[in-house]
């Protein structure tokens, strides 16, 4: 059910692409409709390293949020002691945050890949950018109602003087 091969396998790609390209091997045909443009990676290496460091920050930072909210799920999922309201709240904020990170930051890290330019079928770009709206909106707003529980705690707290 849980492979940590086909986890991996498209980090070792994209870590082979990143060799090969260092190594001038590499010339990247990307297809589009009415257009066809190819990315020569020899002519600028600077251009290629900066590239490669670029999307390997994005892989680590992917890696991060995706284990880091699922780690926080299974933990209120798990630990009858955290299951309460505001817990609740942090999980909800796990899960939008977890979207992010499965969805939207992926796809972020193929623009990068290739140097900005939409590689995905065109019908999937105005659907990426909802997805990157809705759950980052969702997060702010989850955050606003975690500092709104916070603070109705603090103020309904009893006042022994």
């Amino acid at each position: 059910f849980f492979s940590l091969n086909k986890i991996l396998d498209p980090f070792l790609v994209f870590f082979k692409i990143c060799l090969d390209l260092q190594h001038k091997k590499v010339k990247v045909k990307v297809l589009k409709p009415y257009t066809e443009f190819i990315f020569d990676y020899k002519e600028n290496p600077k251009d290629q390293d900066k590239l490669c460091w670029a999307a390997l920050l994005i892989i680590m930072v992917i890696i991060a949020t995706v284990g880091g909210n699922i780690l926080v799920i299974l933990a209120i999922s798990l630990e009858r002691k955290l299951q309460n309201a505001t817990n609740y709240f942090l999980m909800s904020l796990a899960v939008a945050d977890l979207l992010v990170g499965v969805l939207v930051m992926p796809i972020a890290l193929i623009t990068v890949l290739y140097n900005t330019q939409w590689p995905l079928p065109l019908s999937l770009c105005p659907i990426w950018i909802f997805l990157d709206v809705l759950f980052s909106t969702a997060s702010i707003m989850h955050l606003c109602a975690i500092s709104l529980d916070r603070y109705i705690a603090i103020k309904s707290l009893p006042t022994d003087r």
